[in-house]
């Protein structure tokens, strides 16, 4: 027998699937554990200009590079808003990450994974350890001129990050390169 909590996860999850394609690059790049995001939008407009085409995995036109590199440039600080993120927790550097929005959030999670994260959220607000994982930095994206590729770049804590490259077909992004990537 479905009850109502089961009917509703199969509606959420129906309507994340239909909705997906459609969405904003930001929402629709991260990982289901990507959870808590630094408010302060991270800046890759230094790091996108450091990076030369002979030096990718993935062969690259250096036009698009280059297109990419200009549109960077017009990059100003910014800040993420929490209506932006559906299901994330934006918060502000060095402030608490509220508990009770958390568990919300993680009401559909593994039993044993939203304990886990719970804990290392209570440990996060404690000062007791600075996370490596979180919270996580995520830039704006920067799109090409022609609105057909995007990059955008993630700092996971103090654990390292990248610089991805998208590519919009249809109504959708696919990954098509890895521009940077960093550890610390």
């Amino acid at each position: 027998m479905l009850t109502h909590k089961k009917l509703l996860y199969i509606f959420t999850v129906l309507l994340t699937v239909a909705t997906c394609f459609g969405q904003d690059l930001p929402q629709s790049v991260l990982k289901e554990d990507e959870i808590i995001i630094n408010s302060d939008a991270f800046e890759i407009k230094s790091k996108l200009k450091r990076i030369d085409v002979r030096s990718l995995e993935v062969p690259l036109d250096k036009a698009i590079l280059d297109d990419l590199k200009t549109q960077a440039e017009k990059e100003k600080p910014t800040i993420w808003r929490p209506s932006e993120f559906d299901n994330r927790i934006v918060v502000s550097k060095k402030r608490s990450i509220d508990i009770e929005t958390a568990k919300s959030i993680l009401q559909f999670q593994d039993k044993e994974k939203r304990k886990s994260l719970i804990r290392d959220f209570k440990k996060y607000n404690s000062g007791e350890m600075f996370y490596r994982s979180f919270p996580l930095s995520i830039s704006k994206p920067i799109y090409s001129t022609d609105g057909k590729y995007a990059v955008i770049g993630f700092s996971r804590g103090n654990n390292g990050g990248r610089i991805l490259l998208y590519e919009r077909i249809e109504n959708s992004w696919r990954l098509v390169n890895t521009l940077d990537r960093w550890a610390y």
